[in-house]
């Protein structure tokens, strides 16, 4: 991650965490040059648009949760 705001002299931890019902789930650990809240989060946001630029520039889609809603038509 090349995020002006990140702490590089800290440890940035990426790892595949577990499958979920829909997805592969990652860990990431990364830390902030701040401890202001509204900094951070606008920080975290820039991080979590360019791992999705990532995942995408590698031809792979992040999976949105989806539900299916069956009716039973023959009672109607």
């Amino acid at each position: 991650l090349n995020h002006t705001s990140i702490d590089h002299t800290q440890t940035t931890i990426v790892n595949f965490d577990s499958y979920n019902d829909s997805s592969i789930d990652f860990f990431i650990t990364t830390y902030a040059n701040t401890t202001e809240w509204v900094k951070y989060h606008k920080i975290k946001q820039d991080v979590l648009i360019e791992i999705g630029e990532i995942i995408k520039n590698n031809g792979a889609e992040i999976a949105f949760p989806t539900r299916v809603q069956i009716r039973d038509q023959t009672q109607e």
